[in-house]
């Protein structure tokens, strides 16, 4: 099991375009896609060492402050099929 950056929920497996999460109550779940990377989801956050994010210029300053790409976490994001308007996912939920 791998940590994400929701402590209930950890990737069980995960492949190519493809990730399997289970929460800690021993719901799973699978997502296929891929974050294409444009930062919708991100909008409003609070990012540490910049702040709030307010637009996706926002997003290239905040990196450019931070000297990374990734101004998140480097941990996973879970997604579930609450999760909308942003990259396209298809969820299914397993047994």
């Amino acid at each position: 099991m791998e940590p994400t950056s929701d402590p209930y929920v950890m990737i069980e497996e995960r492949g190519e375009g493809w990730v399997r999460y289970r929460r800690d109550d021993g719901v799973r779940w699978e997502v296929r896609g891929v974050c294409d990377r444009r930062g919708d989801c991100l909008i409003g956050a609070n990012i540490e060492g910049f702040g709030v994010i307010e637009s996706h210029d926002d997003i290239e300053r905040a990196k450019q402050v931070l000297g990374r790409e990734r101004i998140d976490s480097e941990l996973d994001v879970p997604i579930t099929p609450a999760f909308s308007n942003c990259c396209p996912f298809s969820f299914v939920e397993l047994e």
